[in-house]
């Protein structure tokens, strides 16, 4: 009897494993879902940062087909936007990085990469669980920062030489 009870608490924790492994595969904790309000007119792309030891760095978007995936900015039809769009982005996806300050990077029709600039605690995760991760981050870009974006980042994102918004 003890042997089965043994074996019954082994095949527990190995179903357990099995489906948390499942789970977290299917709803990543770092995927976060984000809204941007007040998108300036003229916007042609735009993409989430964020800065780690003095370095900017991309968030990747998180689309779903069968399981979610990550997609860089640049080879993604949700960096890309019409310009004579005046509706805010809602309910888009990203692969969420825990960092000191955060940024939208975009590019309007004046082809001027700016980035806006926001400080960790000006974009508070709503409804984020402590195991389940997730949740929601609206960002207002009326409320943050915006100067242009430093060459060697442009550069580094292959960015410099961008016109493949204009072929998408």
């Amino acid at each position: 009897m003890r042997g089965c009870i043994g074996c019954l608490a082994v095949l527990v924790l190995v179903v357990g494993a099995i489906s948390a492994f499942i789970y977290f595969e299917f709803h990543p904790r770092d995927r976060v879902q984000i809204s941007v309000s007040n998108i300036p007119a003229g916007t042609r792309f735009l993409c989430l940062a964020f800065e780690r030891d003095g370095k900017v760095e991309l968030m990747d978007w998180s689309i779903y087909y069968v399981v979610p995936g990550r997609m860089a900015p640049e080879d993604c039809t949700w960096s890309y936007r019409s310009p004579d769009d005046d509706q805010p982005i809602v309910n888009r996806y990203v692969m969420w990085e825990f960092a000191g300050r955060y940024g939208v990077v975009t590019r309007r029709t004046d082809e001027i990469w700016r980035i806006t600039w926001f400080e960790a605690n000006a974009l508070p995760i709503q409804g984020r669980g402590f195991l389940l991760g997730q949740g929601e981050v609206d960002i207002d870009l009326a409320k943050g920062r915006t100067e242009q974006m430093n060459a060697d980042d442009i550069r580094r994102f292959g960015f410099e030489n961008a016109h493949w918004e204009d072929e998408r």
